[in-house]
């Protein structure tokens, strides 16, 4: 058997049809050759029980083995598709569309109020702590 490894790499979305179609189209024709092979094979009536039919017969089971892996390749990949397109975008897809421009607004607007308010209090926060220190370190003048 031949040593197979796997990739990833990434496409658009658009492009993904035509990449499961070529796998599809490269499989049909790997099974058209075997089946043609069998074909031939079959009708030639020569003997089936030789040392050269071991070679053919691995080559045609190699064959059927690559086709498998490239089945189950294309059987993950519109399973993912059907997953992705099923499921509820996440928080994290969210930022890579574009927020209504009234709804998105008035949130960000509220976030901004939210920060500043955060901001303020800390500021003041580190005002108060920076006039307690000040005043420890002071003469008492009582």
């Amino acid at each position: 058997m031949t040593q197979r490894i796997n990739l990833q790499y990434s496409i658009k979305i658009e492009e993904l049809e035509s990449e499961v179609l070529r796998l599809l189209t490269k499989t049909h024709g790997n099974m058209h050759a075997v089946a043609t092979t069998l074909s031939a094979f079959h009708e030639s009536g020569a003997p089936c029980l030789t040392v050269e039919n071991i070679q053919r017969i691995d080559d045609l089971r190699v064959s059927l083995a690559d086709m498998d892996h490239t089945l189950l390749d294309v059987q993950n990949i519109v399973r993912g598709y059907v997953q992705y397109m099923s499921e509820p975008p996440t928080p994290e897809q969210d930022l890579y569309k574009e927020p209504h421009q009234e709804e998105g607004l008035s949130e960000l607007q509220t976030k901004l109020r939210q920060f500043r308010n955060t901001l303020q209090d800390s500021q003041n926060e580190n005002s108060d702590q920076a006039q307690e220190i000040g005043n420890e370190g002071a003469p008492d003048s009582a």
